[in-house]
């Protein structure tokens, strides 16, 4: 969730730090409808957000202190939402 508010914070958009927060805060999506930039969290999106980049891949720091990772979307995001 850091990542994701320091990420939009660089385009002068401002997000909770807290990833349920960034949930609640922004449109929600279908999953089908993702676009680079969007945002992909958990069932409970209060556990973990990414970014999805493009071509079924994410941006995220997977835990506090982790490096950051583009790595394919995995089955545990199960909702998506955007910035508007």
């Amino acid at each position: 969730s850091g990542l994701v508010m320091w990420a939009y914070a660089q385009a002068g958009i401002s997000l909770p730090h807290f990833s349920g927060a960034q949930y609640a805060d922004t449109v929600h999506i279908p999953m089908s409808a993702l676009q680079p930039g969007d945002l992909v969290f958990f069932s409970n999106p209060g556990e973990h957000v990414a970014m999805y980049v493009g071509n079924g891949m994410i941006i995220q720091a997977p835990y506090t202190g982790a490096f950051v990772e583009i790595v394919p979307m995995y089955p545990g995001f199960t909702l998506a939402s955007r910035v508007e």
